[in-house]
């Protein structure tokens, strides 16, 4: 059995049943996965409309910085890439489809689907809403961001505004 997480659930995130994860590249999809081998009911959302995160949208013509055994999966070999060599963007996006497709993830992932606000539930209940737009919302006992350091939204905490006695930049 693929076990990347502890299988000792500590009694505080034992009310966990439910996982909205935010993002459908290299990380969610990971995450997903893993989840989803423990039990876990799991949504994936993404805006949009297959996986593949950065491969998906920058770097389709570009590649990997390292040698393919550096970069795949361990029980998921790019089998169409030779020992040594470096993925183009393009081997690498149909790879990650590939790898979603072989794990049977696309039943669990919500295309065309953007998170526009993380909140915690009103209803009283331990978990989040997940703020979808003209989707509406839904809410889970835990939630994953997992959008990666490019995405377009900085993520700033509140004191960036008010800086105190720090004369730098934020």
């Amino acid at each position: 059995m693929y076990s990347p997480l502890q299988t000792d659930r500590s009694t505080e995130f034992a009310y966990v049943k439910s996982v909205g994860v935010i993002g459908a590249g290299v990380s969610g999809l990971q995450m997903a996965r893993a989840l989803l081998a423990h039990g876990y009911k799991v949504t994936v959302f993404d805006k949009a409309l297959k996986v593949g995160g950065l491969w998906r949208e920058n770097y389709h013509s570009y590649g990997v910085q390292v040698p393919k055994q550096l970069f795949q999966f361990p029980d998921f070999p790019m089998e169409t890439v030779k020992w040594g060599e470096y993925a183009t963007g393009a081997q690498t996006q149909a790879y990650i489809e590939s790898y979603a497709q072989h794990f049977n993830l696309m039943p669990h992932i919500r295309f065309n689907t953007p998170v526009e606000g993380l909140m915690p539930r009103s209803d009283g209940q331990k978990g989040y809403t997940f703020k979808l737009g003209e989707h509406g919302h839904e809410n889970f006992d835990f939630a994953v961001v997992a959008t990666g350091m490019y995405s377009q939204v900085p993520n700033m905490p509140e004191w960036t505004k008010t800086k105190g006695d720090f004369q730098g930049q934020v």
